[in-house]
């Protein structure tokens, strides 16, 4: 069963297959192709002509352009593994004062959730098993006519250029929200 909420907004000619799931405020874009098993999280948008294959996960907010190709099993818009410590860390206990000779105390780890989404735009082809973390604060970004091979990994708050090639099992590590990390042609970082 297909379960489309009430608010989203579906474009003429869109064909949703079954087992399909569309959240609040969610829109789906003229001659778009949904196929099954597909979540769309709310308020995001998938542009004209879109081909969303089996099993892919769109998180809430994510915006994508027309004409976009997604394999099965992707994941856009998951949360980005952004973890701070809430005391100053041993390493930087250490640090201060120079010494090499210290004990390190036991830390622990506080999830920073991310607040961005992703973007992606026009003519963007996403592999098999890729995922997309969205932005910590900002979006992470996806330029037009960027290819993502299978099992690609684009971690938070990156921002890959237009028409850039990022090959099988190639991971981009998240930035800090300050950083950028263009990717152009030629450009991996």
């Amino acid at each position: 069963m297909t379960v489309i909420d009430p608010t989203a907004r579906i474009g003429a000619g869109a064909a949703i297959r079954p087992f399909v799931a569309i959240g609040a405020g969610a829109e789906i874009g003229p001659g778009a192709r949904i196929g099954a098993h597909v979540s769309v999280g709310p308020g995001a948008r998938i542009g004209a002509e879109a081909l969303i294959l089996d099993g892919v996960r769109i998180g809430a907010r994510v915006q994508i352009g027309d004409r976009f190709i997604c394999q099965p099993g992707a994941v856009i818009g998951s949360d980005g593994f952004s973890f701070v410590t809430p005391e100053k860390s041993a390493v930087e206990q250490i640090r201060s004062t120079l010494k090499e000779d210290h004990d390190t105390a036991q830390q622990s780890w506080v999830r920073i959730h991310s607040l961005g989404a992703v973007t992606i735009g026009d003519d963007v082809e996403i592999g098999a098993n890729v995922c997309i973390d969205r932005g910590t604060i900002r979006d992470t970004e996806i330029g037009s006519g960027t290819k993502l091979d299978n099992l690609v990994h684009i971690g938070h708050n990156v921002r890959v250029g237009r028409d850039c090639l990022l090959c099988g099992q190639v991971g981009m590590p998240g930035r800090p929200a300050s950083a950028t990390a263009l990717c152009w042609p030629g450009n991996v970082g």
